[in-house]
């Protein structure tokens, strides 16, 4: 048996849906999601994101390693409202939710726990990781020039700093987006992410993460930093995970130093707003094969350079 359950309760807007079947699930594997959360979202997206929710975790549930993200049958009465408004004020809207629903639909799941979350993150999460990006495309920017023939070119040009959007409102404007690239079956796309897309490199899996969260998000963020660490199979080296609450947080998950293959992680850093940041060595990020590769051209060098995100520098951004 499903059930698509409206709640709101603690929150305005919520919505929860569960999915319940006679058999139990073995929730020993991973990809069994039970509830999934939609945080609160004006309700027009908050119905469609439900729908969205409610198809990928029937398709986990039963096994399907890529489970769709399309639109679902106009079953649900509270949708149907929303579905059918939509298509009489805004036409080419479908086409656009379709291709969001495919590409740009933003989850959290938590394996140990069997749950998927999907985001609605605030305003000022999505104007934080944009700050955060352009940190971090900054220090790209800063690499130097003289090691520009490095690592199977331009090292500049092999790393790229990729922040995902998020829509908010049913303006077909907010449904464009750049790149996004998924890195496992249930389309979690990180906030921020870096890749390197040299020959042996991330293939399509970011090298570093940055996780903003606020609410229940925030309470996740280490669930989830040592969840990337383990899908990420060796190439996810590093997770910044920034919790806002009364105060903003920011700590760093890392793969242990003596086992770069599995997904152990260990927490090097933790930072509060009042005490700067946190960093990394750029050869924290690169698998045994670019770091040998690095050696044997000189560069070992530009490998030990730190990166360090510090609020100052985020905060001087979003002053921009």
């Amino acid at each position: 048996m499903s059930e698509l359950r409206l709640s709101t309760e603690g929150r305005s807007n919520a919505l929860q849906v569960l999915f319940r079947n006679d058999k139990p699930f073995d929730t020993s594997k991973q990809g069994c999601p039970c509830c999934c959360h939609v945080l609160s979202a004006p309700d027009g997206t908050i119905v469609h994101r439900a729908l969205a929710a409610y198809e990928v975790s029937v398709d986990i549930a039963a096994g399907r390693p890529y489970p769709k993200q399309s639109l679902v049958h106009l079953w649900v009465p509270a949708a149907s409202y929303y579905l059918l408004r939509l298509k009489q004020t805004h036409r080419d809207i479908v086409p656009f939710l379709k291709d969001y629903f495919r590409h740009e639909l933003k989850c959290d799941y938590i394996g140990p726990k069997s749950l998927l979350i999907i985001r609605n993150p605030t305003r000022f999460d999505n104007a934080l990781s944009e700050a955060i990006a352009k940190v971090l495309k900054l220090h790209v920017r800063r690499l130097p020039d003289t090691y520009t023939k490095a690592l199977d070119g331009s090292l500049k040009e092999a790393l790229r700093v990729v922040q995902y959007p998020s829509v908010y409102e049913g303006d077909p404007a907010d449904f464009e987006s750049g790149e996004t690239i998924p890195i496992n079956a249930t389309r979690r796309t990180p906030d921020v992410g870096v890749f390197y897309l040299g020959p042996g490199g991330s293939m399509g899996v970011p090298i570093l993460v940055v996780e903003v969260g606020t609410g229940d998000k925030a309470a996740e963020l280490e669930n989830l930093a040592k969840w990337y660490l383990d899908i990420g199979k060796g190439v996810t080296k590093v997770i910044i995970a920034v919790a806002v609450s009364d105060q903003i947080r920011m700590m760093r998950y890392k793969v242990h130093s003596g086992d770069r293959t599995e997904g152990s992680a260990e927490i090097g850093d933790e930072t509060n707003v009042v005490r700067g940041g946190v960093g990394f060595q750029l050869k924290d990020l690169f698998s045994e094969g670019v770091l040998r590769a690095a050696q044997s051209l000189g560069y070992t060098q530009i490998m030990s350079m730190e990166w360090k995100i510090e609020f100052r520098e985020i905060a001087e951004v979003l002053k921009m």
